[in-house]
């Protein structure tokens, strides 16, 4: 197994951010901005189109709840993100004991809530999907988690991922167009 240093704050932040701003283009959810430490906002999290102003245009609840499981699962993207880089970083492969270890751990965490865009999606998942999943929001927050997980590894979204983040550690800070551009 290849054994590299642990990756930088930087790159966890881009890899986090950029895990979320791919899941959110899948889903057709605006990112406005994402910036590492330094940039000229505040703060290094995603900026993505505020929830409220997405829901105003669902006119029937399956509608809503399917925009807001969208949302949630956009928002746990970004420790997904973390954790593709991470197991990139380690050299694990896909399915060996080490990789099953980390995804399991960065899974609990995300619904602990143990970062920022985790905690936003238990929130949301805890106050507006009480419907979902016979009314247990541990298992629709385990279950988004799992679909970002999916969703991220697959295909183009792995790509995009790795083609924003490197993007984004380069420039520091990006704007909706080129957030698009740099996952092309």
């Amino acid at each position: 197994m290849l054994v590299r240093r642990p990756p930088s704050p930087d790159e966890q932040n881009a890899y986090y951010q950029a895990g979320a701003a791919v899941i959110a283009r899948h889903y057709d959810i605006p990112v406005l901005r994402v910036a590492l430490e330094g940039g000229s906002g505040a703060g290094s999290l995603p900026k993505l189109a505020p929830l409220e102003l997405l829901c105003v245009k669902c006119q029937s609840s399956a509608k809503r709840t399917g925009l807001i499981e969208s949302y949630v699962t956009t928002l746990l993207a970004a420790s997904v993100g973390r954790l593709l880089h991470v197991e990139q970083c380690f050299g694990y492969q896909r399915q060996c004991n080490g990789q099953k270890h980390l995804e399991r751990r960065a899974m609990l965490s995300a619904l602990h809530g143990d970062d920022p865009l985790s905690d936003r999606a238990c929130y949301l998942a805890f106050t507006q999907l009480t419907a979902c999943d016979g009314g247990d929001a541990d298992a629709t927050v385990m279950r988004l988690w799992r679909q970002a997980n999916r969703l991220l590894r697959a295909g183009p979204h792995c790509q995009f991922h790795q083609n924003l983040a490197l993007s984004l550690m380069k420039s520091r800070e990006l704007f909706v167009a080129e957030i698009l551009e740099a996952m092309d």
